[in-house]
């Protein structure tokens, strides 16, 4: 049965193999945050995962700190905020900051041998192969890309 994730541990453990499995160029650790950049890839690359829980004056110095490492690449900081997985504190502190709200997403997940029952003897193949391929990448592309140049997305897709 495919439902939403639950509990901070599951979410964070997840986001963090995602971001392992989409490395981003440029990673720095700030404690239990992840401070990523990767030029020209897509938005989610290139956000803090801030997990772990902080002090108020610890969480202004890393949000401080977050701040200026997106600074040095000429653009502003943005956050992935997931309740449970990173400090209650943040979205406030980040909306009197002046940050907002955009793309919410929702996580799911799925037991393995739930996805195994749900698998169809005919229609479509299925092939499962070490590296994307181009034809796949086309189709991922065509519906994640920003059409724009589609060299980061292969260099990241190569750094995993």
């Amino acid at each position: 049965m495919w439902c939403p994730v639950t509990g901070p541990e599951t979410a964070r453990r997840l986001q963090e193999r995602v971001a392992r499995a989409l490395p981003a160029e440029h990673v720095e650790r700030l404690g239990g945050w992840w401070l990523r950049h990767a030029p020209g890839a897509s938005w989610w690359t290139s956000t803090v995962l801030p997990h772990g829980v902080l002090g108020d004056d610890r969480l202004m110095r890393a949000v401080s700190a977050a701040e200026g490492f997106y600074a040095g690449f000429g653009r502003a900081a943005t956050f992935q905020i997931t309740p449970g997985a990173c400090p209650v504190e943040l979205d406030a502190l980040l909306a009197e900051r002046g940050y907002y709200r955009h793309t919410p997403m929702s996580l799911w997940a799925a037991a393995v041998d739930d996805v195994r029952a749900q698998v169809r003897t005919s229609g479509a193949r299925t092939q499962l192969v070490e590296s994307p391929t181009a034809g796949w990448f086309d189709v991922w592309h065509a519906v994640h890309g920003a059409g724009g140049d589609r060299r980061p997305e292969w260099q990241m897709l190569a750094r995993g």
